[in-house]
């Protein structure tokens, strides 16, 4: 397997794998492309309605933030990384 895609939020669950970069990198993975994704869970369950619009503004700011910092601890292992 020489690319694998990452789908994340950026919680602690989803960063917990970068724990295993090093074994990726020895079997072979050369490239990781991360794809943001928002959890439906946080707004199918609020009663009376949530500002969609504002969510999405507000996760879009978290994703410009953290996709950086994980291409980064990426590539330091020798992995290539890119935001999909």
């Amino acid at each position: 397997m020489k690319k694998m895609l990452l789908p994340t939020e950026f919680s602690p669950y989803c960063k917990a794998i970068l724990e295993h970069l090093p074994e990726l990198s020895r079997i072979g993975v050369e490239e990781i492309g991360l794809l943001h994704v928002i959890n439906l869970t946080r707004v199918s369950g609020v009663s009376g309605g949530i500002d969609i619009e504002n969510y999405i503004e507000s996760e879009t700011k978290v994703a410009e933030e953290e996709i950086p910092k994980m291409v980064e601890v990426i590539e330091k292992h020798g992995i290539k990384a890119n935001a999909i």
